[in-house]
């Protein structure tokens, strides 16, 4: 957990999850689910903790799978506006989420491979992808230098510190035909990546079409799909409006936020509306 302590009964773990899913001041808290992350053996929830008080305290829950079961997870509050105690800490996960980002900016796999030690790993499981060495990184790289990383959502860093070692957690958001979110957990030494593991968004790998590796969650129903849409064109006016959305009744408020818009303004031309997870 973020505080070092770990829960290894039924008993600790209760008692964890009951401290987790309480304000401080002890009373029952609404728990939202923002968004969740797949790899082959593991997954991140991003949750957000509302008091009775309405404030709201973001976390994500770094879960280790066996199968469909879970074996472990930790706990981690976000940090990204420096609360003590850890303040420290963020400094040395911001440095490298900044760095990376701006190596992203403009792909250059000799600058994006220079982030990583000699030895690092690179595994995205969804995907059948591993890069081991740095010769193995840069070539992955150039494969994926098409396009660009910006910084997802906030919270989008976040930490665990355990044993002594720091691991990191940062949500990016890709550009190209299809924009789409990835968790990325780093492990640190020496201020560069030894290990990056990829997890994928479970709404932008059905909205992109993903051809993922079959897995445990090939067993699992999804949430209704009647009720999502991929990239959809609709006419308004005679516009043709490309809708990028995961609900059917975006569509609703983009026409009507456009007939409002046409009421005030006489030549309005909108090629495109994106909704998360798309910053765009």
């Amino acid at each position: 957990m973020f505080g070092g302590l770990i829960a290894t009964t039924a008993e600790e773990v209760a008692n964890s999850l009951e401290y987790h899913l309480t304000g401080p001041d002890g009373t029952r808290g609404e728990v939202v689910l923002d968004d969740l992350y797949l790899s082959a053996d593991g997954a991140i929830g991003s949750y957000r903790l509302i008091d009775d008080n309405q404030t709201v305290f973001a976390w994500a829950a770094l879960y280790s799978l066996d199968g469909a079961d879970i074996a472990g997870r930790m706990f981690s509050f976000a940090y990204g506006d420096g609360v003590p105690p850890w303040t420290p800490l963020l400094d040395e996960g911001t440095k490298i989420y900044d760095r990376y980002l701006t190596a992203w900016s403009q792909p250059d796999p000799e600058t994006i491979a220079a982030l990583h030690s000699p030895s690092a790993v690179v595994e995205d499981t969804l995907l059948g992808r591993t890069w081991s060495g740095g010769d193995a990184i840069v070539a992955g790289i150039d494969d994926e230098a098409h396009t660009t990383l910006e910084a997802g959502p906030r919270p989008n860093l976040m930490s665990f510190h355990l044993d002594g070692h720091s691991k990191f957690l940062a949500v990016v958001q890709t550009t190209g035909a299809c924009p789409r979110l990835e968790a990325r957990r780093w492990f640190s030494q020496n201020g560069l990546i030894v290990g990056d593991v990829r997890y994928q968004h479970v709404s932008s790998a059905r909205r992109c079409k993903l051809d993922l590796n079959d897995g445990w969650w090939d067993d699992l129903d999804p949430p209704d799909l009647a009720r999502g849409v991929s990239n959809l064109k609709i006419s308004i006016d005679g516009d043709v409006v490309e809708v990028v959305i995961s609900e059917w009744e975006q569509l609703d408020f983009v026409r009507w936020v456009s007939e409002r818009y046409r009421l005030g303004l006489d030549s309005v031309h909108v090629e495109a509306v994106w909704f998360p997870p798309s910053l765009d």
